[in-house]
């Protein structure tokens, strides 16, 4: 009895685990794309297994049906309290009937070929590989499909390791059409909000080296205070100068916004008086 398929990537996920090489892998993939996500587990209690779907909802969006093995874990009162919480449905396959969660026993398959050339015989993972590998996966063609995982979910081939012609990222005509609508959008707020500054504020002086000038501080028990009096010892650009403090000769990076600029009552500074 095959289950309903879903409308939009995300709506409906399967989960499992995994042994490869002595590790223990979580796998968790999309039925619409099949889009694939791969975590080392460093344990396989229900705590672990929560925190690492939750990370993958705040990426991907919840589901609405979430399909798992008839497994002791997926069947504990902190995994059925996390769902519940979510709003997620949950599909338990049929006890001693992996085909009835066909989906998930492929996508164990897919996770297989994902990492067997990323670890050792150790069980190590190769961390540049295994980055890759996923990379590569959501980039090929889903068979009969003639579009990828990556294609389904975001419109375009995603960048990853291989050198390939810049239009294969072709962006979807949606999303340039969003991204004229936000740069006219911004465009007016900073009009807006750089008219209301300039009523505020008034053109800073660049200053040159040897300069003598009064430091504001901006940590300590008293921040914004004027209590210290340096010297300009670099011009860095971009209205960033090194100064050293009088007295601690200890050299500091600010912008000029923080100090300003007075007349010593002495040519020589403080810390250079023998």
């Amino acid at each position: 009895m095959p289950p309903s398929n879903p409308e939009f990537p995300f709506q409906k996920t399967v989960m499992d685990f995994f042994d490869l090489r002595g590790k223990n892998y979580l796998v968790y993939a999309d039925r619409y794309t099949g889009w694939v996500e791969v975590t080392l587990m460093s344990s396989g209690n229900a705590k672990t297994t929560c925190d690492a779907l939750q990370n993958w909802f705040c990426t991907y969006s919840v589901p609405e049906e979430l399909s798992t093995d008839g497994g002791s874990l997926f069947d504990s009162s902190e995994y059925n309290w996390f769902l519940d919480n979510w709003g997620i449905r949950k599909r338990t396959s049929s006890a001693y009937y992996p085909q009835s969660n066909g989906r998930a026993e492929l996508v164990v398959k897919t996770a297989k070929r994902i990492l067997i050339d990323s670890t050792n015989s150790c069980g190590r993972l190769c961390h540049d590989r295994a980055a890759r590998s996923p990379l590569t996966h959501r980039n090929n063609l889903v068979q009969d499909l003639h579009m990828s995982p990556a294609i389904m979910l975001y419109g375009h081939m995603i960048k990853d390791h291989y050198p390939v012609l810049q239009d294969r990222y072709r962006i979807h005509k949606r999303w340039r059409e969003i991204s004229r609508y936000r740069e006219t959008a911004m465009a007016k707020k900073h009009l807006r909000n750089e008219s209301e500054y300039n009523l505020k504020c008034h053109p800073l002086q660049e200053l040159k080296t040897g300069k003598t000038v009064q430091v504001q501080n901006q940590v300590g028990p008293h921040p914004h205070r004027w209590a210290k009096t340096g010297s300009v010892v670099e011009t860095l650009g971009n209205r960033q100068y090194n100064v050293r403090i009088d007295g601690s000769n200890w050299v500091t990076r600010c912008n000029c916004r923080f100090f300003q600029r007075i007349n010593p009552v002495v040519d020589t500074p403080f810390h250079s008086i023998p």
